[in-house]
């Protein structure tokens, strides 16, 4: 997990900036965690799985949460060393649904690994919500 990610996040950090400099100004990236108490209990985070999470706590250099992928917990992971993202509500849920926009190409993942393709069918009827519809469960 983590120290897999760890070795792809220094080759790919110039790439996602230069990614993150051709998107939209509607479609923010992710930002990079640097010490974990930018986490709080209530926020959202991808993990070095890549599943978004819901925080639970951070301290002593770890963050933990809740995958929003298959509720597993808990999801501890070290900042910085594993790359944890902190997520907007919007990105935490778009990943879940359609998985991370930006998994680097080297990272090989099998079909299984790639969560959002088991309900990809069921989703895009209600995600995102439709122009003009709240987004409330």
């Amino acid at each position: 997990g983590c120290r897999a990610r760890r070795s792809v996040r220094v080759r790919t950090s110039l790439a996602r900036h230069h990614s993150a400099r051709t998107l939209s100004r509607k479609s923010r990236m992710p930002t990079p965690v640097k010490h974990a108490e930018e986490l709080r209990p209530g926020d959202f985070y991808e993990d070095c799985a890549y599943h978004p999470c819901l925080c639970t706590g951070s301290r002593d250099g770890m963050v933990e949460g809740i995958s929003l992928v298959d509720g597993s917990f808990p999801r501890q992971c070290g900042v910085p060393q594993c790359g944890v993202r902190k997520l907007t509500a919007e990105e935490a849920i778009t990943w879940r649904f359609y998985g991370p926009p930006d998994v680097p190409p080297e990272i090989e993942m099998t079909e299984a690994q790639k969560y959002w393709l088991k309900e990809k069918w069921r989703v895009r009827d209600f995600w995102p919500p439709r122009h003009g519809e709240a987004a409330n469960g």
